[in-house]
């Protein structure tokens, strides 16, 4: 009672300590307040934090004093999912293969090595970083890079860095070698499996799934047969033990395009297992678009997941990002999985696959008790070459940004009668999805100047209000640095 506490930060060496003694000055304030409401005594003081980068101190008074009757608004619990960065998606989707269209892997920019704390010195990135992620407890969680290769074999060394490519091209045991090429199904290469030893147990693996006796599985993927390769064996075995499978199915009728097939899995082990795909000797064939995952996910989420996801009562989920959303084509989210193009994640590195899209986020979203607040890409001049070695020109008509923005807002909301309704339609979901809140862009101080913004604003929003008037449009405030043309 009629105390002062006060948390200097004169010494502070970089803004990152500087937010950290802010989060451990909000921290105090929660403690002190909780002390208040659970002991009962009536505690009132002042909490002063003198920080070198404010213009004067910022000083917090806290009351047991009932201030205002009306209650917080729950819009106020909120949260974020940013795709193609920190694999937060991939870790929470129900997919168990990794590179499951065998794309050529983009390198991860310096961010993700900070996101994944992977820095052996945060202060200087010359003394490298760490490139082994199996050595960290939340490398099985999620966050597997499960290599292709040439099997029987295994992952052999394994580093995560500019040159990885997560295929091994041929197998130490066997005649069997894997080889991307442009083309196929999905994306814009297929992997090639020739099995030009004397073994029909050559072939295609990827090790780190993780099996639970009992729970059913569903497999997919496209095959073609380029020679001698009209049937192959798909099998499941204890990781690191190549004796004997836990699981064998048979593949028969390959045909000469590529066909689809697709197997029902009930497993009888619980445990790490490796996949293997078995071709004939002497065979070559293609392969794309595999998918392998548990059939009791909810809308394709992670079950686990979205049962933990719902205790943080989250109200409202923005998606698809973070800056991720302001180089973010929603057009190529949508559809089935199979026909979306995978591409890399421009502003992060990595890869973003497209599987999950608009629908699975907002699926996601419900799933959870969530509302959707989707963040739109604003087009503007300088995003064309924002980023190094990539042309954005695509991104710079804000006229037609805003009518991407005005069709994206018709394919969530608009009924079936609506050409992008009746799209949404196409894709298995016909009942609108009623978003009611989209954020025009993210950081906008990279690219639009205040006046630019305000300017920009009126053209978005007139275009998605003339689709649905009900929606709420939430603006980006201008953060960390203050523009010179305004």
């Amino acid at each position: 009672r009629d105390q002062k506490a006060f948390l200097y930060t004169d010494h502070v060496e970089s803004k990152g300590d500087i937010n950290m003694k802010r989060y451990i000055s909000i921290l105090l304030l929660i403690v002190w307040l909780t002390g208040s409401m659970l002991t009962g005594c009536e505690m009132e003081g002042d909490i002063i934090i003198n920080d070198p980068s404010l213009s004067a101190d910022a000083k917090f008074t806290l009351t047991n004093t009932i201030m205002n009757e009306k209650p917080a608004s729950d819009l106020l619990y909120g949260n974020f999912i940013e795709l193609g960065y920190g694999l937060q998606v991939e870790s929470m989707w129900g997919e168990m293969f990794f590179n499951r269209s065998f794309e050529k892997f983009p390198p991860y920019f310096n961010i993700n090595i900070s996101w994944f704390d992977l820095w052996n010195d945060p202060k200087d990135y010359s003394k490298g970083y760490e490139k082994d992620w199996r050595k960290f407890d939340w490398y099985h969680s999620g966050y597997e890079h499960n290599s292709w290769f040439a099997a029987p074999g295994t992952e052999g060394e394994f580093y995560i860095d500019d040159k990885s490519t997560f295929i091994i091209n041929k197998s130490p045991e066997s005649g069997a070698a894997i080889q991307i090429m442009p083309g196929g199904m999905h994306g814009e290469t297929f992997l090639r499996i020739e099995n030009t030893g004397k073994f029909d147990k050559s072939g295609l693996g990827q090790m780190g799934k993780y099996f639970t006796k009992g729970k059913a599985y569903k497999f997919s993927g496209y095959f073609k047969n380029m020679n001698n390769s009209e049937n192959a064996v798909l099998e499941f075995y204890p990781e690191g033990n190549w004796e004997k499978p836990i699981l064998s199915f048979s593949l028969d009728k390959i045909g000469n395009d590529f066909t689809m097939k697709e197997i029902e899995i009930t497993s009888n082990y619980t445990g790490r297992v490796t996949f293997a795909l078995w071709t004939n000797s002497g065979s070559v064939m293609d392969v794309d678009a595999f998918s392998l995952m548990p059939k009791d996910t909810v809308n394709g989420w992670r079950k686990e997941v979205v049962e933990e996801a719902k205790k943080l009562n989250t109200t409202v989920l923005r998606w698809p990002g973070g800056c991720f959303s302001s180089f973010y084509d929603w057009r190529n989210g949508i559809g089935p999985q199979n026909s979306r193009k995978p591409e890399p994640s421009y502003f992060w590195g990595g890869f973003n696959y497209n599987d999950v899209g608009t629908l699975e986020l907002d699926a996601f979203a419900k799933s959870i008790g969530a509302e959707s607040m989707i963040c739109v890409n604003m087009y503007h001049l300088k995003k064309a070459t924002y980023i190094w070695r990539k042309d954005f020109s695509k991104f710079t008509d804000i006229e037609a940004g805003a009518r991407a923005a005005a069709d994206w807002v018709a394919y969530c909301n608009a009924p079936v009668t609506h050409p992008m309704g009746k799209l949404r339609a196409e894709h298995g979901h016909p009942e609108p999805l009623g978003i009611r809140f989209w954020e025009l862009d993210n950081e906008v101080m990279r690219w639009y100047s205040m006046p630019e913004y305000v300017e920009a604003v009126k053209i978005y929003s007139t275009a998605m209000k003339a689709v649905d008037p009900t929606i709420q449009i939430v603006l980006c405030v201008q953060s960390y640095k203050r523009r010179k043309d305004g």
